[in-house]
C-alpha cells in the first residue's frame, strides 16, 4: 500500500505546471508613528511589533493590492469600478497565498508568494509592499486629522465660554480687595475655583470611565465584542487554524486551474468541474471563518472582561479623588461662609459679594484662557509637524524576478516516500490493531494464559492432516509426541487418565488434533482408548473406519433400560447388534450391552476407538446421567490414558459437563481464526463448571505468523516434514 501511494503521488506532482517564487522585503520601524515636538505620547502605539506585521494580511492592504493588481482579478471590480463580492474571495486567497518572514534581529519582513505566473507573483508581492505603506501613513494621517478636529472643537467650546464670563464681567463694577477680610475672601475664592477645576477635570474622566464601564458591560451582555478588542494569537502558526488549511487547498485549485485555462477553453469539462469544486470549498471556508470569528469573540469577551475590570478599579479610585476634592471644597465653602458671616452692614455685605463674584469669573477666566491657549499650540504644532509624519514601512527592496522552484515532483519525492513509509507501516499496525484472533504463541500468553503445549502448522492437503496416514518418524508426528509427552506426564504427576479436547467453536480441528495425539501415544506404546462424546456430529469412526451402528449412546441407552430413540440422521442399530431391528419409526427395545462390545480395536496397536454411536434425542440427558459416571470411572481401568472428543463449547453444552469429570482439559485453539473473546469466554466457562485446565494447543499456525519461536518451528521441524513428504 505503502508504494502504491509513492507511485500514485510521484506521478501526479510530476505532471504539475512548475512554480516560481516572489519575494519583496520592508523594514517595520520601532515607533510606527513618529512625532517630534513636545507630545509624542499623543502618538504612541502600543501595539507589539508582531502585531503591526501581521496587519500586513489586513483587509485594507489586500484590497490596494488587489485594485492594484486587477488584471490578475477581473472579478474583484464591477464596470463602475465598485467592489464585488468575489474580492473577499481574493482576499481570502491572498491571505493563504503570503507568506511573512520576520527577522527580529533587523526588524525586516520578508513577502513572498509561490505562483505558476512568474509576473503575477512578482506584481503581487510589489503591490502587497506598496500597500502595506501606503496604508500605515494613511492610517496615521487620518489620526493626525481627527486629532486636529478635536482640538479645534474643543478650542471653540472654550471661546464659547470665555465671552459669556466676558459678558458677565462688564456689568461688575470694578473693585479690588481692600480690608483683610476681602483679601482673605479673594485667597479663598481662588482656592475654590482651583479646586472646582481639578475637580471639573477629574468629573470629566470619571464620566468617561463610567461610560467605558457602560459600555463594556453592555458589549459582554449582549455578546458584541469590538473586533479592536479581540485577542487574536499573531504568533500562532498556520496549521492551528482549519480556515489557512482550506485556504491553501484554494490556493493549490487555484494554481491548477491558472494551468488549465492556458490548455483549455473556459467551457472544457475540467475547468468546469475544478470551478465548482472552488465554489465548495469557499462555501466550507466561509462556514469555518465564522466558527473561527466565534472563538475569537470567545478571547475577545476575556480581553473585555479583564479590561472592565481594571477600568472599574480606575473608576473607584477616580470617585475616592473626587470625593477628597468635593470635602476640600466644603472645607474651603465653610471658610468663606465663615468671613462673609462677620460682616457687620449691608453695604459691606453687597460689596464683598459683588467682590466675590468677580473673582470667581476672573478665575475662570484665567483658567479658560490658559487652557485655550495651550490647545492652540498643541494644534499649531501638529499642523507644522503634518510633514514630518512618515510611514512606518520602509521599502527596503521590491522583487525584480521569481525564481523557478524545483518541480513538485523532485521536491517532495523524499516527503513522499516518508510519507508513503509511514502509511504503509501505519497500515501494518492498524491491521495488527484491528485483528482480534489469536496468531501466536505470544497472544496465548496474553489471552488465554494457559501453558502453550504446542504449535501445529496448517495443512492443506486434507490426507496428510491425519496422523495414521504418515510414517512415524516423521516431523509432524514428533510434534504430536511431544503433546502426548506433556499429557502423560500430567497425568502421572496428578494420577489422571481422562481428557478431553475443548475447543471454542467448529471448524477447528479439534476432533484431527485428537486422533492424532491418540495415535501419536499408543505408537509410543501407552494403551490410548479415544472416546467420541459428540453426539450430535460425530466423526471418529469414519478416520479409522469403523462401524458407528452401536457406541457410547447405544451402550447408555441400553443401561437406562428405556426404549433407545434416535434422530432421523441417526445411524440405526442394525439387527445383528441388537435385541429386534429398529422399526422406521426412530427407536428399538433395549437390550442389555457390554461396554467391551461397544469399544473397537484400530489398526494402530495400543489404540481403541469407543464410537459415539447414533445421535439420541437427548444428548445432554445422557452425559448427565448416573450411568455415564459410572461408565467414565469404568473407563479408567480400559486404558492408560484416555482422551474424549466433545463438541465445540459455543455450540453445545455437553463439553461443560464433562469437564468437571474428567482429569484435565486442553484447549485447542485455530490460529488466525479464534477470536480471543471467543477463546476467553470458553476458557471462563470451562474454569466456571469445574474443568481442570492444563494447556493449549494452537493449531493451522501459518508461515506468516511472526516471532523467532515460529521461524524456529518452521525450519527445523517443518522443513524438514515437507522434505520428507516430498521424497
Amino acid at each position: 500500500m505503502g508504494g502504491l501511494f509513492i507511485l500514485l503521488s510521484y506521478l501526479y506532482m510530476s505532471r504539475q505546471p512548475p512554480s516560481y517564487s516572489a519575494y519583496a522585503e520592508v523594514v517595520v520601524k520601532d515607533s510606527p508613528y513618529p512625532m517630534y515636538g513636545e507630545f509624542p505620547a499623543l502618538f504612541q502605539d502600543y501595539t507589539t511589533k508582531s502585531t503591526r506585521v501581521a496587519k500586513i494580511k489586513t483587509n485594507a492592504v489586500l484590497k490596494r493590492a488587489i485594485k492594484t493588481c486587477i488584471k490578475y482579478f477581473p472579478d474583484a471590480l464591477d464596470e463602475k469600478g465598485k467592489e464585488t463580492d468575489g474580492i473577499i474571495s481574493y482576499i481570502e486567497y491572498l491571505r493563504a497565498a503570503l507568506q511573512l518572514n520576520h527577522d527580529k534581529d533587523t526588524d525586516i519582513v520578508r513577502i513572498s508568494i509561490v505562483d505558476i505566473n512568474p509576473q503575477k507573483a512578482i506584481d503581487i508581492v510589489n503591490a502587497v509592499a506598496e500597500g502595506f505603506g501606503e496604508q500605515a501613513l494613511a492610517s496615521i494621517k487620518e489620526g493626525i486629522t481627527n486629532t486636529v478636529t478635536f482640538f479645534d472643537n474643543a478650542i471653540a467650546e472654550r471661546s464659547k465660554e470665555l465671552a459669556l464670563i466676558e459678558e458677565r464681567l462688564a456689568k461688575l463694577p470694578a473693585q479690588t480687595p481692600q480690608t483683610p477680610r476681602q483679601v482673605a475672601m479673594k485667597q479663598e475664592i481662588e482656592k475654590i475655583e482651583k479646586l472646582r477645576s481639578a475637580l471639573s477635570e477629574k468629573e470629566l474622566l470619571e464620566s468617561a470611565l463610567e461610560e467605558k464601564v457602560k459600555f463594556l458591560t453592555s458589549a459582554l451582555a449582549e455578546g458584541e465584542i469590538p473586533q479592536s478588542r479581540q485577542v487574536v494569537d499573531v504568533s500562532a502558526t498556520r496549521t492551528e487554524r482549519q480556515s489557512d488549511k482550506i485556504r491553501d487547498e484554494i490556493l493549490t485549485k487555484q494554481n491548477t486551474m491558472s494551468a488549465l485555462r492556458q490548455k483549455y477553453t473556459e467551457q472544457h469539462q475540467l475547468v468546469i468541474t475544478l470551478k465548482e469544486e472552488i465554489r465548495q470549498m469557499r462555501e466550507q471556508l466561509n462556514t469555518t471563518l465564522e466558527k473561527e470569528r466565534n472563538i475569537d469573540a470567545i478571547r475577545g469577551k476575556f480581553s473585555a472582561m479583564k479590561e472592565l475590570a481594571d477600568t472599574r478599579s480606575q473608576l473607584e479610585q477616580t470617585k475616592k479623588q473626587n470625593s477628597r476634592i468635593r470635602e476640600q471644597i466644603a472645607e474651603a465653602e465653610e471658610n468663606y461662609k465663615k468671613l462673609v458671616e462677620t460682616l457687620q452692614t449691608p453695604e459691606d455685605k453687597m460689596s464683598d459679594q459683588r467682590l466675590a463674584e468677580r473673582l470667581s469669573l476672573e478665575s475662570q477666566q484665567k483658567f479658560l484662557s490658559t487652557s485655550k491657549q495651550s490647545l492652540e499650540e498643541i494644534k499649531q504644532k501638529l499642523i507644522a509637524n503634518q510633514n514630518l509624519i512618515q510611514s512606518p514601512v520602509e521599502e527596503y527592496s521590491l522583487a525584480r524576478r521569481a525564481n523557478k522552484l524545483p518541480s513538485p515532483g523532485e521536491k517532495s519525492l523524499p516527503l513522499t516516500i516518508l510519507t508513503g513509509l509511514i502509511i504503509g507501516i501505519g497500515s501494518a499496525y492498524m491491521l495488527e490493531y484491528m485483528n482480534t484472533s489469536i496468531r501466536t504463541e505470544h497472544d496465548v500468553r496474553r489471552y488465554v494464559n494457559l501453558p502453550m503445549m504446542g504449535m501445529i502448522l496448517k495443512i492443506k492437503e486434507p490426507e496428510q492432516r491425519l496422523l495414521m496416514n504418515i510414517a512415524p518418524k516423521s516431523p509432524l508426528s514428533e510434534v504430536f509426541n511431544t503433546i502426548g509427552t506433556l499429557i502423560e506426564t500430567h497425568a502421572a504427576e496428578k494420577q489422571g487418565k481422562i481428557f478431553m479436547i475443548a475447543s471454542s467453536k467448529a471448524e477447528e480441528g479439534k476432533s484431527t488434533i485428537t486422533s492424532n495425539i491418540a495415535v501419536a501415544m499408543a505408537r509410543g506404546g501407552a494403551k490410548v482408548l479415544l472416546v467420541d462424546c459428540d453426539l450430535r456430529k460425530a466423526v471418529l469412526h469414519k478416520f479409522f473406519n469403523l462401524d458407528n451402528a452401536v457406541g457410547l449412546s447405544t451402550y447408555l441407552l441400553s443401561r437406562t433400560g428405556s426404549r433407545l430413540e434416535y434422530t432421523e440422521t441417526s445411524e440405526k442399530p442394525s439387527g445383528r447388534d441388537t435385541a429386534s431391528n429398529a422399526p422406521d419409526g426412530g427407536g428399538t427395545e433395549p437390550t442389555h450391552i457390554a461396554l467391551d462390545d461397544v469399544i473397537k480395536p484400530t489398526e494402530i496397536e495400543g489404540l481403541s476407538v469407543l464410537p459415539a454411536g447414533p445421535h439420541p434425542k437427548n444428548p445432554v440427558g445422557i452425559l448427565k446421567s448416573d450411568n455415564f459416571k459410572q461408565m467414565i470411572t469404568d473407563l479408567r481401568q480400559k486404558a492408560d490414558i484416555v482422551l474424549i472428543d466433545v463438541p465445540p463449547v459455543s455450540i453445545a453444552v455437553d463439553t461443560v459437563v464433562l469437564a468437571p469429570l474428567v482429569d484435565g482439559v486442553v484447549l485447542l485453539v485455530s490460529a488466525g481464526e479464534t477470536n480471543k473473546d471467543e477463546v476467553t469466554f470458553a476458557k471462563r466457562i470451562l474454569e466456571s463448571a469445574k474443568g481442570k485446565m492444563i494447556g493449549c494447543i494452537l493449531n493451522k499456525v501459518t508461515v506468516e505468523s511472526r516471532g523467532y519461536y515460529y521461524y524456529y518451528y518452521y525450519h527445523y521441524y517443518y522443513e524438514p516434514y515437507k522434505y520428507y513428504r516430498e521424497s
